[in-house]
């Protein structure tokens, strides 16, 4: 709670929710009329519900995870390194284009499906493949014991 304790301390207690469980951190997300957030999920829940925001990237926890994410739906402009570059960024309250947003982020699921369906069927054929291995090993066993056997009785 050291994190929670210092927003509290931050941006006063009636701009701080607490004691908030995740459905209600999603609620209280999804119900906002404009998101101000330090945290990379609720950044991600902002986008899912298409709110308008600003981020102050969180250096002590995950930089680059909002750093890639923002660069790559082009909303860079959104996003502060600390709660000063605030004052007077007017862009800063521009709303976020979010049809461009869901078209990168369509094409980016799409990308990845096919990636994951491409390594989850390789993984299937190595698998298969082994399988197949192994099926014939046994088979060749089998008939070296077998042999084996009349051998033995000769």
């Amino acid at each position: 709670m050291k994190t929670f304790n210092s927003s509290k301390e931050k941006w006063g207690q009636k701009n701080v929710v607490d004691n908030v469980g995740i459905e209600d951190f999603v609620k209280l997300i999804k119900d906002c009329k404009y998101l101000f957030s330090d945290s990379h999920h609720g950044i991600c829940f902002g986008l899912i519900y298409h709110k308008n925001f600003i981020c102050i990237a969180n250096k002590s926890r995950g930089y680059t995870r909002f750093e890639s994410l923002f660069n790559l739906l082009k909303i860079r402009n959104h996003m502060v390194d600390n709660a000063r570059e605030i004052i007077g960024n007017d862009i800063l309250l521009e709303n976020i284009d979010y049809k461009s947003v869901d078209t990168i982020l369509e094409e980016e699921k799409k990308s990845s499906l096919e990636w994951l369906t491409t390594v989850l069927n390789k993984e299937k054929k190595e698998n298969e493949s082994k399988n197949t291995l192994l099926v014939k090993t046994l088979n060749k066993l089998h008939r070296l014991e077998r042999e084996n056997k009349k051998l033995k009785e000769i």
